[in-house]
């Protein structure tokens, strides 16, 4: 554990705790800030935090585990003052089973804890649905270009395949039957089965034509980026039931490749990427929809040149880590300042527009 003070005026010190490292120190609205780091890779560490934290302002958890159900259960223990809990890019899943029924309805239990959830989605019905967080503790936060540094220096080349990859909530079934009506040939890039079926993906009874092949891949980021750079287009086909923003990194790192998406309508896409403009949206579960928007792509040199340009300005915009993380410290600091979600979505958007091409449709 260490922290990290950073005055910028004469407002009252905010104390933030989190497991995010690289919380800025630099507050664009002027706030004095001390932050603590701690990690959360265990229950232990988990317990720690928690009592470590009683002493802040807000807590800022990234990206939790179960851990994250120990820490709320342990404020919910807690009689005392507790600060502020923000949890950023929480993976959630829907129900599929009475098992998972049973476990969302003990989470949402849990989440009460929770005083804002920073998600990479805007449509928050399905989080609302399933695990009962009310709609205005939910706040849209954009995700970032992993690896932004190095595609910058790329210079990808038009391939002859048809990519597609990943683990979280993919539709490999509807893709394949999607591909046995088209002649092009594609890559499907993803790890070994058990580790797709902890993500939502289903490998199983998939009939796979001919014009695909399987690559197995451990999932490093220099491979994954390899692949797709040399492809013609790239294809995430998502599950129907998706409640989180599956496919957001993948289609982000596309984009910023200068390669042309095709995704399936998601919660990834809902209100923040339009279809013919950024990329190609396709409705769930829809072999034939999916199978003519891969043919026009292919087929239609001047559609496929403005999903590429309209893809990647966007893709840039919203930058690297380090943007990602001052948006996350800013729409802290303004909800711990305010107490209000409207206040931390508001600043997310004035803080990404600082960066954003004005080319760029809102």
């Amino acid at each position: 554990m260490f922290s990290k003070r950073m005055k910028t005026g004469g407002s009252r010190c905010i104390r933030i705790m989190s497991n995010l490292e690289g919380f800025p120190m630099q507050s664009d609205s002027g706030r004095v800030v001390e932050h603590t780091y701690m990690s959360l890779n265990s229950y232990r560490a988990a317990w720690k935090m928690h009592l470590a934290s009683l002493r802040q302002d807000a807590l800022v958890v990234y990206q939790p585990n179960k851990q994250i159900c120990l820490v709320c259960l342990l404020r919910h223990l807690t009689p005392l003052r507790k600060p502020k809990l923000i949890v950023v890019d929480i993976v959630l899943k829907p129900a599929r089973s009475r098992q998972e029924e049973y476990a969302c309805r003990l989470k949402s239990l849990l989440f009460k804890q929770v005083d804002l959830f920073l998600q990479h989605v805007k449509d928050t019905r399905p989080i609302s649905k399933h695990y009962g967080v009310p709609e205005d503790r939910i706040a849209y936060t954009p995700w970032k270009v992993n690896s932004i540094e190095d595609i910058e220096k790329m210079q990808p080349t038009e391939g002859d395949h048809i990519f597609t990859g990943g683990r979280s909530w993919r539709d490999y079934k509807t893709f394949c039957e999607a591909m046995a009506l088209v002649d092009y040939p594609a890559v499907i890039l993803t790890p070994d089965e058990e580790e797709n079926l902890c993500h939502g993906t289903e490998l199983a009874e998939i009939d796979v034509p001919q014009n695909v092949k399987f690559v197995r891949d451990n999932g490093t980021s220099d491979s994954w980026v390899k692949h797709m750079a040399g492809s013609r287009m790239v294809v995430l086909p998502i599950c129907r039931e998706t409640v989180s923003a599956a496919g957001v990194g993948a289609y982000l790192v596309a984009m910023a490749l200068n390669k042309p998406v095709i995704i399936t309508e998601c919660p990834a896409t809902k209100d923040i990427i339009t279809d013919g403009d950024q990329a190609a949206i396709v409705p769930p579960s829809d072999p034939v929809a999916l199978s003519r928007a891969m043919e026009r792509v292919w087929t239609d040199e001047a559609y496929r040149r403005k999903l590429q340009r309209r893809g990647r300005e966007y893709a840039l915009s919203l930058g690297g880590t380090e943007t990602f993380e001052r948006n996350v410290a800013e729409q802290t600091i303004q909800f711990v300042g305010n107490g209000s979600k409207k206040q931390a979505a508001s600043t997310s958007r004035r803080t990404r527009r600082k960066s954003e091409p004005s080319t760029i449709r809102r």
